[in-house]
């Protein structure tokens, strides 16, 4: 979530959480840091991938055979 572009938040007073909604007390650095940390490892990741436009093969690369 923390690398949306866009999104949509709703915001409605009054209203209740049901019953079986269990309420955990969360700590937000923590939160924040795992998800920065997160972003970046995801940003890597991409970088090491080939580009879209690249071909995809389902077969392992071959290897030269020795001559000998």
């Amino acid at each position: 979530m923390i690398t949306a572009d866009r999104g949509v938040f709703v915001y409605a007073r009054g209203t209740t959480a049901s019953r079986r909604t269990e309420i955990v007390p969360l700590n937000t650095d923590r939160i924040l840091l795992e998800a920065t940390r997160r972003t970046d490892e995801l940003s890597t990741l991409r970088g090491l991938l080939p580009p879209p436009t690249a071909p995809s093969s389902s077969a392992p690369p071959s290897t030269p055979k020795s001559t000998r």
